[in-house]
């Protein structure tokens, strides 16, 4: 109970001192609490003894593990007897502070009474004049004494109880002189009683401190005692009382105590407990079985023998933390006996006594090994194609945009490579799509060895391969570029008997920095490039991007954009009067599709209506404008009354019931009506109303 409250920075006192204040309420017994150093904790307000009295027995005896008794001199030379226990901690076994009690011989003394005339001499060991055995002795003329010795035996040692009772006669010699032989026989019968009572009385009191050291001694070391019964109304029989109660709480506090104890020690998670100055106090098995110290190796040292240099940084950051919160958690990184790192996740708190003053903390280390080594498998999983085992498109544009960062990327010159393989819906459908996964593994093999070997290589998606290959001057960019048809083209593989051979896959290649420095340019570059190849698969399966394929890479852009466009209202209707050439006068208007793009700035007609015809969008296109148009028409016929207004329609919407379907879902949205409005069929597509 004392060890934790000595250890305890929040509840000591609240129990250790209700505790103190019933031992200490008489004047005869006094019990003080000591630090490890022998500096007093919890004392009563009334030492019997002042500081000084009692310091020197204190200072040589303190740290020291076995039980001291001595006897004290207190104001004029009065006796006490001083015994001191060591508090020792059952963790670390180690001197954490220490019990001092205090009893006065004098005033235990005082309340029997006795005459002025009879003293008693008391001390700790034989006088280097007292006899061995019990006896009268005459100390004076009118003096006469007796004395008694009681061996003490401890663990710790053997003490021997010495008591001398004194009682002058001058007095009775006086009075025997004048009175004569009734003073002699007077005489004679008071000291035949007074060396019975003395006799008794020193064996009683004598046994009666055995009694209460031996119960005191069992207490302390935590033996399971019965209290005596005493009958007597006295100071020893409060201290006896105490003492019984203090057992009581003793039990249930060291069955606390080995709970506590039993937690540490078989907690699954390292502790390691630190003083103020960072040394290590204690530590539980698991930090030892984390690390591979022995617990030799630890104690007494910095706790910083734990981390490498270069964790430094992270150290003075979590102890900047603590000064400002008292407590941190987070994850850290110590070191093991053989210098491996070890990731774990950390909870240290700081540790303060009443008077907040700083006594340690204490640290709670979780090895999170196995959770650090799954993230890193994540991490792997989410840069790798589980197909193929190659590098996902994530991993490889990560890789490609940082070499386009780099200060020197211009230095370091390469190819982009957009591969297709030309039949791989067929496959699936003939052959499943596990045959069609394993051709697709079959291609990843060939480009792994048919590619230069600086190459980056990932799969894209699908049947899409991109690929990387630096080279370091033109003679090395023209031996790939003779080279690479051929080696591309020798890809086979067999299916059901039968084997895929030349013309099955096609590519796009494009250079950096030649034809550009930005990733998504390149990547649209080889893929025009790459429709290129296979809209010409029977000349060559490898296309070289050229300037030529801007209007291809137009088209691309065009085609990612324009429905979005479309649904936005990005595409407007501009209106071109028509005007009647001899007279001047505007008999109508022709709405005209403009379009503004952020990053393709002003697109042309030309150019992206072909898409919409061919994307199927062209339906949405003119609905947008066909809206606009109805909505324009009342304020346009306001301003030129009986104008029309023409609208171009692509003779595709003229297939079925397109048009009519189109323009009847308009007008029911306006409640409009068509007057006014022409239809005019695009002159390009003329052919296709031929075909309706």
């Amino acid at each position: 109970m004392l060890w934790t409250a000595l250890t305890d920075t929040t509840d000591g006192e609240a129990y250790l001192a209700p505790l103190l204040q019933s031992l200490n309420r008489t004047d005869t017994f006094k019990v003080l609490v000591l630090d490890y150093r022998g500096r007093q904790i919890v004392a009563p307000s009334d030492h019997l003894l002042s500081e000084n009295a009692y310091q020197s027995f204190v200072s040589r005896n303190v740290g020291e593990r076995g039980l001291r008794l001595a006897m004290l001199e207190g104001p004029g030379e009065t006796p006490f007897i001083g015994l001191l226990f060591p508090i020792v901690s059952p963790a670390s076994d180690s001197v954490v502070g220490h019990l001092l009690s205090i009893y006065s011989l004098q005033e235990s003394l005082r309340q029997l009474q006795l005459d002025d005339d009879i003293r008693v001499g008391m001390s700790l060991g034989l006088p280097a004049d007292a006899s061995t055995t019990d006896s009268w002795r005459l100390h004076g003329f009118f003096d006469i004494s007796t004395n008694g010795r009681h061996l003490i035996a401890t663990p710790d040692g053997d003490f021997v109880f010495y008591v001398e009772v004194t009682e002058s006669y001058r007095l009775a010699v006086l009075l025997f002189v004048a009175l004569l032989s009734a003073i002699m026989i007077g005489g004679v019968i008071a000291i035949l009683k007074g060396r019975r009572w003395a006799n008794d009385f020193s064996v009683r009191t004598l046994s009666r401190f055995e009694q209460l050291l031996d119960l005191s001694r069992q207490i302390v070391r935590g033996e399971p005692v019965k209290p005596l019964a005493d009958d007597r109304d006295d100071e020893i029989s409060v201290i006896r009382g105490t003492l019984g109660k203090l057992l009581t709480d003793q039990r249930q506090t060291l069955g606390q105590l080995k709970t506590s104890a039993s937690v540490f020690m078989t907690a699954g998670e390292a502790i390691m407990i630190t003083s103020h100055d960072g040394k290590i106090i204690d530590i539980n098995p698991a930090l030892l079985e984390m690390t591979g110290y022995a617990r030799a190796e630890l104690i007494g040292h910095e706790a910083g023998k734990l981390y490498a240099t270069d964790n430094a940084s992270s150290s003075v950051f979590i102890k900047q933390i603590l000064e400002q919160s008292d407590h941190w958690r987070g994850e850290t990184v110590f070191y093991d006996k053989h210098n491996i790192a070890v990731p774990v996740q950390l909870a240290v708190t700081r540790v303060f006594d009443d008077e907040h003053h700083d006594r340690g903390q204490v640290a709670v280390f979780t090895d999170i090994r196995e959770i650090k080594a799954a993230e890193e498998k994540l991490r792997d999983m989410a840069y790798q194609d589980l197909l193929t085992g190659l590098p996902n498109y994530r991993a490889f544009s990560e890789a490609v945009s940082a070499r386009l960062s780099a200060p020197d990327a211009d230095e370091h010159p390469f190819l982009l490579i957009f591969v297709d393989l030309d039949r791989i819906k067929q496959i699936n459908d003939l052959f499943g799509h596990e045959r069609g996964d394993q051709v697709i593994q079959d291609l990843a093999q060939h480009l792994a060895t048919a590619l230069p070997v600086d190459h980056l290589l990932c799969r894209r998606s699908g049947d899409e391969f991109l690929a990387v290959v630096d080279y370091r001057d033109e003679i090395e960019l023209a031996l790939i570029h003779r080279n690479l048809d051929r080696r591309l083209s020798m890809f086979s593989t067999a299916i059901e008997m039968e084997t895929l051979h030349t013309g099955s896959i096609s590519a796009g290649v494009t250079m950096f920095p030649t034809f550009s420095r930005s990733l998504t340019t390149l990547m649209q570059q080889a893929d025009a490039a790459l429709y290129q190849a296979k809209r010409n698969h029977s000349e060559k399966n490898v296309v070289w991007y050229s300037q030529e394929m801007d209007d291809q890479i137009l088209r691309l852009k065009i085609e990612a954009v324009l429905e979005k466009a479309i649904a936005n209202g990005a595409i407007v209707a501009h209106y071109q009067p028509e005007v009647e050439m001899p007279s001047g006068k505007v008999l109508g208007f022709e709405a005209l599709a403009r379009w503004h793009d952020p990053q393709l700035g002003h697109v042309s007609p030309g150019e992206f209506i072909p898409v919409a015809e061919d994307t199927g969008l062209v339906g949405a296109l003119t609905t947008s404008m066909a809206k606009q148009v109805l909505d324009a028409m009342p304020l346009l016929r306001a301003h030129i009354p009986g104008a029309t207004v023409s609208l171009n329609v692509t003779p595709q919407l003229f297939l079925g019931r397109q048009l009519t379907n189109m323009l009847v879902d308009v007008m029911d949205d306006r409640q409009a009506d068509l007057d006014g409005l022409c239809i005019e069929i695009t002159e390009s597509n003329m052919s296709h109303i031929c075909l309706c």
